[in-house]
C-alpha cells in the first residue's frame, strides 16, 4: 500500500513489503534506489516494473511518446471535451474512422493534421508523442470560427522545397487566370489546376481559416498598392463570401483575378475599391448583374516581395 499524502521525508515506495513477492536483492536495491523521499510527493516517479507487474506508475509528465496515436487522439477529444461525432464533423472523416483509429483498428492516418486542429493541439505530439499537447496552440488565437481585426501581412510564409511536409504545414491550392483554349486572350480563374504551395497551418489558426477552405493566389498590377504589391502571395479563405465593408476579397471578375476593398450598398448593389485610388477610380455593381464580380473569398494574409 502507498501512503495516501506522501510527503517529503517519506518513501513512496517501501521495498518491506515487497518481500512477498519473493524479489531478488537487486530489484530491492533499485526499488530502495528509486525511492523518492528525496523528492516533491509524487514527483517525477519511474515507471517501474517486474516483469509485467507494475510497481509504480505515478509522474507529472508521462511520455506520451510510448503512447500510441490512438491513445494520444482519445486522450486530446476527452480533453476538449468533444464526441467522436463532432470530431468527425470537424474534420470530415468518418465518425466509424475516429473510432477506428481510438481503437487501434487503424493505426495510421493522412489526416493527422486535420485531427490535431480540430482538437487544438501540437500536430507533432499527435503524431509521434514528442513534446507536449499544447505545445505551440495554447497563444494562437483567434481559434477556427473566429474572424481577425486586420489583415496579417509577413515578409515570408510559403515555402518552397521538396522536404517532407511538416506537421505543421498543409498543401493549399492556388488560384490562377487560365486562358481558353481558342487563344483569343480571354481567360478563367481556377483553382489549383495541379498548383500547390506549403503553407504554415500555425498561420490558418491565427487567422481563424480552415485547411479545407484555404487557397493561395498572386496578385497582379498596382490597383492596391501600398497594402498590396505586384507579385504578391496572398492567402485567400473561401468560407468567407459575405461582404464585410472595407475588407479585401479575391474576385473573379469575368475570368480575371481581381483584388478589391468591398463595401455593401443599399438596393443589392456594391462598391469595388481600389487602395491606389488616384489610378483606379471605384466602381458600383448590382449585386445580381451576371456581369457583376464574383467573390472567390476574403484575403487574410499577404506576403509582398520588395
Amino acid at each position: 500500500m502507498l501512503p495516501p499524502h506522501p510527503s517529503r521525508n517519506s518513501r513512496l515506495v517501501h521495498t518491506e513489503r515487497f518481500r512477498g513477492f519473493r524479489l531478488g536483492a537487486k530489484v530491492v536495491h533499485q526499488l530502495s534506489e528509486e525511492g523518492f523521499h528525496d523528492m516533491a510527493p509524487y514527483g517525477y516517479t519511474h515507471n517501474l516494473r517486474y516483469g509485467y507487474l507494475p510497481l509504480q506508475e505515478y509522474g507529472r509528465t508521462p511520455n506520451t511518446s510510448r503512447m500510441e496515436l490512438k491513445d494520444r487522439l482519445k486522450q486530446a477529444r476527452k480533453a476538449r471535451k468533444m464526441s467522436q461525432v463532432r470530431l468527425a464533423e470537424a474534420t470530415g472523416l468518418d465518425q466509424t474512422t475516429i473510432s477506428n483509429l481510438e481503437t487501434g483498428k487503424v493505426s495510421s492516418t493522412s489526416r493527422i493534421v486535420q485531427l490535431a486542429h480540430a482538437l487544438q493541439v501540437s500536430p507533432r505530439w499527435l503524431a509521434t508523442g514528442d513534446g507536449s499537447m499544447d505545445d505551440n496552440v495554447a497563444d494562437l488565437k483567434p481559434r477556427y470560427g473566429q474572424q481577425p481585426d486586420e489583415l496579417e501581412m509577413l515578409n515570408t510564409e510559403v515555402i518552397e522545397g521538396n522536404e517532407p511536409l511538416r506537421p505543421d504545414e498543409v498543401m493549399l491550392p492556388v488560384f490562377r487566370e487560365v486562358e481558353f483554349a481558342a487563344g483569343d486572350g480571354c481567360t478563367q480563374v481556377i483553382e489549383n489546376h495541379g498548383a500547390q504551395e506549403r503553407f504554415s497551418l500555425p498561420r490558418l489558426i491565427r487567422a481563424g481559416v480552415q485547411p479545407q477552405n484555404a487557397a493561395l493566389a498572386v496578385a497582379k498590377g498596382d490597383s492596391m498598392m501600398p497594402v498590396i504589391n505586384d507579385g504578391a502571395t496572398l492567402g485567400i479563405d473561401k468560407g468567407s463570401r459575405g461582404i464585410q465593408d472595407g475588407k479585401i476579397f479575391a474576385l473573379d471578375h469575368g475570368g480575371m483575378l481581381r483584388v478589391k476593398r468591398l463595401y455593401r450598398m443599399p438596393l443589392g448593389r456594391m462598391r469595388v475599391v481600389s487602395d491606389n485610388a488616384d489610378e483606379y477610380p471605384e466602381e458600383v455593381y448590382a449585386m445580381a448583374d451576371p456581369d457583376a464580380p464574383k467573390v472567390i473569398g476574403r484575403v487574410f494574409w499577404v506576403e509582398n516581395f520588395l
